[in-house]
């Protein structure tokens, strides 16, 4: 059985990845031509509006799913995936599925292909979150210093647009890459306050977030934005050196639930590899079968219990 679920394992992995990268290949096509389009056709402004407009909102859903679909949708948006809802659904399944229907035709045991579809779905989902995360992480490194920047320029006699533009230039990916989208939105006929509001659906950030509120207020009451800028700079900076410290405080709690994570598996793992007839019995009986959907829970229970310790909120 030990060799069946290895192969089956490395399907599932290599379907994952060339669907996604079929996906960015063709993501990557559509963006090319909706530049070029913008550039020299100025009789074609309106559709081009339309699409920019459509860019970040999820496509319609019809019947029960739409809800569920839409909010998949902007899930996917924050992660910059490739993909739209409907298609990472399909993705999972495909990934899920075809595995567990080689695992049921070989071995006929119907716990693991129950097991096999829970976990690949836990993953992928996991993997959602974590591009998420990596993705507004590397958003917010950059975040504290490009308002600096834009401070000094607004300082120095530029406009807000202006402004934008400069740390969109000066900035790396993902900073830069969501700024350009803003400023060709705000260009191609979109309100600079439904531009900002677009940007902040693109990127789950909290000090992204205290940001377009505050440039949103501005520009409704006045004030010196300048100011405004540098104080939200500073603040963003200290509330980052302080999660570094959480981060440092915490990183044995957080090491102890990886461990305490992994080590069922790497034991079962080491035990397939030395005694297979040892830890055969669990999957063959009943009460052994009951007795993983039960460490498989209670691994769960105690993965989210240390994180909700760990995971300090600022």
């Amino acid at each position: 059985m030990k060799d069946i679920i290895f192969p089956a394992i490395l399907a599932g992995v290599a379907l994952f990845i060339f669907v996604l990268e079929i996906s960015s290949v063709k993501k990557g096509q559509i963006e090319q031509r909706i530049d070029e389009l913008s550039e020299g056709q100025k009789n074609k402004q309106k559709q081009e509006e339309k699409a920019v407009k459509s860019q970040d909102k999820p496509p319609e859903k019809l019947g029960f799913w739409k809800k569920p679909l839409q909010a998949l949708d902007k899930e996917l948006l924050k992660a910059d995936l490739p993909v739209k809802a409907e298609e990472f659904l399909a993705l999972t399944l495909a990934a899920a599925l075809l595995p567990a229907i080689l695992l049921m035709v070989l071995t006929g045991k119907g716990i693991l292909v129950i097991l096999w579809v829970l976990v690949i779905t836990c993953i992928a989902f996991l993997f959602l979150k974590q591009e998420q995360r990596k993705r507004s992480t590397a958003f917010d490194r950059q975040l504290a210093d490009s308002l600096g920047t834009m401070a000094n320029s607004l300082r120095a006699g530029f406009g807000f647009l202006q402004a934008i533009e400069m740390i969109s230039q000066e900035s790396r990916p993902p900073l830069a890459t969501e700024f350009q989208k803003t400023l060709k939105e705000i260009r191609l006929g979109v309100t600079t306050e439904d531009a900002l509001q677009h940007l902040c659906q693109r990127i789950a950030s909290q000090d992204l977030e205290l940001i377009i509120t505050a440039l949103l207020i501005q520009r409704q009451v006045g004030g010196n934005l300048a100011e405004v800028l540098d104080r939200i700079s500073h603040t963003i900076k200290e509330r980052n050196r302080i999660r570094g410290e959480i981060k440092t405080l915490t990183a044995q709690g957080r090491i102890s639930g990886m461990v305490i994570g992994a080590l069922p598996f790497g034991l079962g793992l080491f035990l397939m590899i030395v005694n297979p007839e040892y830890i055969g019995a669990l999957f063959q009986h009943p009460m052994g079968l009951a007795l993983i959907g039960a460490g498989f829970a209670a691994q769960a229970v105690g993965v989210v219990v240390i994180r909700k310790i760990v995971n300090i909120q600022l």
